[in-house]
């Protein structure tokens, strides 16, 4: 009677052993998983700002009235792209994209050389098509929804 006790107790120790270590186990990687995820949205979130950068910098150069469209691809956390409108701001040269990483929401900052207006509506994860217009002393970053259209919002009068 004395065996069968001892045997049920230490059964019930190595199991308690074995899923503590595969607790364990599973934390670490899922805390990795999370980490490696958000390393990858901002490395998509660098490439689409740097991308946009130099798409504005080739469209200052070429003058008024050029157009340059580029297609990236922008990761699903993203949740607002605003232009940075503070006293300390050079004006409309600072586009910051706001990046939901689960616990708070962080600007990432990219310098423009020139003036930018943005029209951007929707920031759903995906590839985006953007087109880039120099006109008036400003560049239009505008968001194309289909290959015909910038949804109707890239209006020069607004501006």
């Amino acid at each position: 009677m004395r065996k069968r006790g001892q045997a049920s107790v230490e059964f019930m120790v190595v199991a308690a052993l074995a899923l503590l270590a595969i607790t364990g186990v599973v934390y670490a990687l899922s805390s990795q998983i999370g980490r490696q995820t958000q390393e990858v949205d901002l490395a998509q979130i660098n490439k689409f700002g740097n991308a946009l950068i130099d798409t504005i910098n080739k469209v200052s150069y070429l003058g008024e009235e050029s157009t340059l469209t580029i297609e990236q691809v922008l990761p699903a956390n993203v949740v607002n792209m605003t232009l940075d409108r503070t006293a300390t701001a050079v004006s409309n040269r600072t586009i910051i994209f706001w990046y939901d990483n689960g616990k708070d929401i962080m600007p990432l900052a990219f310098y423009s050389p020139v003036d930018v207006v943005i029209d951007f509506a929707n920031y759903g994860k995906g590839v985006k098509r953007i087109e880039v217009t120099s006109k008036q002393a400003k560049t239009l970053v505008c968001l194309k929804q289909n290959i015909y259209s910038c949804n109707n919002y890239c209006e020069w009068d607004k501006i």
